[in-house]
């Protein structure tokens, strides 16, 4: 009496062989959703620490200076979050974009038929 246990760990099993081919071959397009999720992500937490930096410094100024120069925000809870916002969108395309220049680059690399 043989059960599927034993088969496997006399190595007669192709289970753990079907599992590394599987391991290989990946979802496609996984790693763009997961990019364009946790991109989502970032930018609505950076709204909200924006709504809650804005409603908290409006007590003790009413205008910020944006990265010591002389452009200015006001310190509404809405300005705050709306520059958080943009603020992060600018820095996560620029980030995926050198992402998907690298990715590119990699891909080009290992296919010789690649044309440049």
């Amino acid at each position: 009496m043989h059960s599927d246990t034993d088969t496997d760990a006399e190595g007669g099993g192709d289970a753990p062989d079907s599992d590394v081919e599987t391991a290989d071959a990946g979802t496609p397009g996984l790693g763009r959703r997961i990019m364009l999720v946790l991109g989502a992500t970032i930018v609505a937490i950076s709204g909200g620490v924006g709504l809650l930096v804005g409603g908290n410094g409006a007590e003790s100024a009413s205008e910020a200076a944006v990265l010591g120069t002389s452009v200015t925000i006001p310190l509404t809870p809405g300005a705050v979050a709306l520059y958080g916002i943009v603020v992060s969108t600018l820095v996560l395309a620029v980030l995926f974009g050198l992402v998907e220049l690298a990715s590119r680059a990699e891909a080009d690399a290992g296919d010789p038929d690649a044309q440049r």
